[in-house]
């Protein structure tokens, strides 16, 4: 093999694929990137095993091949050559990789390629197309609530909905439901429903990053996304994900309304003395106003009332801060409106400015116990 290729080029694409590369070195060839040169394009592929990603980038090709080298340590040479400089990749020793770029050259040590993992491919599966930043909008607006514990791996991902014209993405961690639905003008998707799991949402986005669309596909066991220059390729979640029709339909009687960043910033204020472990809150709707109220058996506690427009019943409520907060924080809109049943129920929080339609996006959060 010997190829040369734009430094921006490769640092650009050997970043999408940190995210894959396995950190605890108990397999080492997945701590390495199979790298493969063919027409006038170099290929870096990562895996973990459950999730897989393969980046192209343009490339002169001298000497078609493939070989693999340490993920991350190449990333950390390539970024440090100069910028806007021409990289030399060639095998002319055995077991070692020269990288040259001007006045630096370095040998870097592989590892067999015959030993890097076999990635799934589609085989003809029919693909979907999705616009990227549609997708990209809605990880970003749920991916927050993805539960983190192993043990509830059907709560490990997001629920992908495509269907007539619109795209929708839930997540849950068994506290708060966070839902996002946007209508795709001119679009009729045929109906699928699949579990994307937790890293595969993670690294998704930035595999979407520049592109207009993104082909998604199933196969028996693999989800897969692809553009013009990337591909990822993800297990399947095994399991049920929980039925949330009904929760977000459900309304709330005492409504009110109140500026975002208005709740946001007082949240962070307020938070800083409650309990570490629960971060609850109080907050209280009445007439005109919010109140918010937290307390630490040993630090204090803090109490903060901001303007609201709300003409009901007063009723309390407590939260956990921070689940607020991760909602709040990846909102864009002016207001938020709030709907309350009593101290009991859930609480659901969406844009004001949000109509009844085919684009939505709620966050359903359960109470407290103060």
């Amino acid at each position: 093999m010997e190829i040369t290729v734009r430094r921006e080029d490769l640092v650009r694409d050997l970043q999408v694929i940190q995210g894959i590369v396995d950190r605890r070195g108990a397999i080492a060839i997945l701590s390495n990137a199979l790298l493969v040169a063919s027409n006038d394009s170099l290929s870096l592929s990562a895996t973990d095993l459950d999730v897989s990603v393969k980046a192209v980038c343009p490339a002169r090709v001298k000497k078609g091949g493939a070989t693999t080298l340490p993920a991350r340590k190449l990333h950390d040479i390539v970024k440090a050559l100069p910028s806007g400089s021409d990289i030399l990749l060639r095998d002319d020793e055995e077991g070692f990789v020269s990288v040259q770029s001007e006045r630096t050259n370095y040998k870097v040590a592989t590892l067999p390629k015959d030993d890097f993992p076999t990635l799934p491919e589609s085989k003809g599966a029919q693909e979907i197309a999705l616009p990227a930043a549609v997708m990209s909008r809605l990880i970003g607006k749920t991916s927050f609530a993805i539960t983190v514990e192993d043990a509830r791996y059907y709560l490990g991902g997001a629920l992908l909905i495509v269907h007539g014209d619109t795209v929708t993405m839930v997540t849950t961690d068994g506290h708060r439901l966070c839902f996002a639905r946007e209508k795709v003008e001119g679009a009729k998707f045929k109906e699928e429903r699949v579990l994307i799991p937790r890293k595969a949402i993670n690294e998704l986005k930035q595999v979407t990053e520049g592109e207009e669309t993104i082909f998604f596909s199933r196969t028996e066991n693999h989800l897969i996304f692809r553009t013009p220059r990337r591909t990822l390729t993800s297990k399947l979640v095994e399991g049920q994900f929980p039925a949330h029709e009904k929760v977000i339909a459900a309304k709330g009687p005492k409504v009110g309304q109140t500026k975002r960043t208005e709740l946001l910033d007082a949240l962070r204020r307020v938070s800083l003395l409650s309990t570490e472990r629960s971060r609850a809150i109080r907050l209280t709707m009445k007439p005109g106003e919010i109140e918010l109220h937290a307390s630490s058996p040993d630090q204090g506690e803090a109490v903060e009332t901001f303007a609201a427009e709300y003409s009901g019943e007063q009723v309390d409520i407590g939260f956990n801060a921070q689940y607020l907060i991760d909602f709040l924080s990846v909102l864009s809109d002016a207001e938020v409106t709030i709907e309350l049943k009593d101290s009991d129920a859930q609480g659901i929080f969406y844009p004001t400015s949000q109509k009844d339609g085919d684009s939505m996006h709620r966050y359903v959060l359960m109470p407290m116990r103060l």
